[in-house]
C-alpha cells in the first residue's frame, strides 16, 4: 500500500509492477481504469494503491471519501485471504511463562 506520487496507470508504473511481480488491486477492481478516482485531495490522478503478489486474492478493495481518514489522501482498504498469504500449516502458539 502506498502513495506513489505518480499516476498508478502510467506506463512506468505498469512496467515496474510487472518487473517485480505485483498486481494492482485497485486497478483490478475498476472495470475501466478511467473510473479510478483521484486519491489526493488537491489532485486529479489516482496516485495511491494497494498492491499484492500475483496470485494473492484480494476481495473488495475500495476507497473511503476524502476526510474519512487521516491526512489529505483517500483511505484505501481491502480484504485479504490470509490463507493464501500465510498458508494453512501454521505453527502452534507457544504459551509464555512468567517469572516468579
Amino acid at each position: 500500500m502506498g502513495d506513489w506520487n505518480e499516476d498508478i496507470r502510467s506506463e512506468r508504473m505498469q512496467e515496474w509492477k510487472n518487473k517485480v511481480g505485483l498486481q494492482d488491486t485497485m486497478m483490478n477492481k475498476a472495470p475501466n481504469d478511467k473510473e479510478l478516482p483521484a486519491t489526493y485531495r488537491r489532485g486529479k490522478l489516482p496516485i495511491n494503491t494497494i498492491m499484492a503478489t500475483v496470485g494473492v486474492l484480494i476481495d473488495k478493495p475500495g476507497y473511503l471519501p476524502f476526510g474519512e481518514g487521516v491526512g489529505d489522501h483517500r483511505a484505501l482498504f481491502a480484504d485479504i485471504q490470509l490463507v493464501l498469504v500465510l498458508g494453512t500449516n501454521l505453527p502452534s502458539i507457544q504459551s509464555a511463562r512468567a517469572r516468579n
